[in-house]
């Protein structure tokens, strides 16, 4: 939840009111209810709202929402970009998936899933850090919980390459 103030007009990371998501389940069933908090993640959340929602009473959400541009949400994925590659080798294929949508985002300034920012990217990608994406966007697909098996190349150094693209 946010207040309609925080990201009308856009500000960079606005304040949240409440989020929840299963990994918060247990310290909210608790009783520990976080109190609102900066959130970078706002930016690609808003722009998705506007780019993919559809209305099913009340106003469309263009209406009341302001558009996130561009430099927000560049500086929202620059500022995300840190926790994630601390995460790449626990992690590896929501890391480099994530940072595949990142450098599209900047790019188009579209949201796109998992797969389709993959494609995209590797597409762009120089052939020896190919490996790593393509066996996380193979992962991903195949809807398995499957280990991240090393690459040719090591997924930190495809992580660090695609940081330095988005944040450069």
């Amino acid at each position: 939840m946010v207040r309609l103030d925080q990201v009308t007009p856009w500000r960079n990371e606005p304040e949240r009111e409440f989020q929840f998501g299963e990994w918060l389940r247990r310290e909210y069933e608790a009783g520990l209810v976080p109190a609102p908090q900066r959130d970078h993640d706002l930016a690609p959340l808003v722009a998705t709202v506007l780019m993919a929602s559809e209305a099913l009473i009340g106003p469309d959400a263009g209406e009341p929402l302001d558009p996130v541009p561009q430099s927000g949400l560049v500086s929202s994925m620059c500022a995300a970009i840190p926790s994630l590659i601390d995460e790449v080798e626990t992690d590896t294929t929501n890391v480099l998936l994530t940072l595949a949508r990142m450098w599209h985002t900047k790019e188009t300034g579209r949201i796109a899933t998992k797969d389709a920012a993959a494609s995209w990217v590797l597409e762009r990608m120089p052939v020896e850090l190919r490996p790593a994406l393509e066996h996380a966007r193979t992962v991903c697909l195949s809807g398995e919980e499957a280990a991240f098996h090393r690459a040719s190349v090591a997924a930190s150094v495809v992580a660090r390459h695609l940081r330095d693209i988005i944040c450069m």
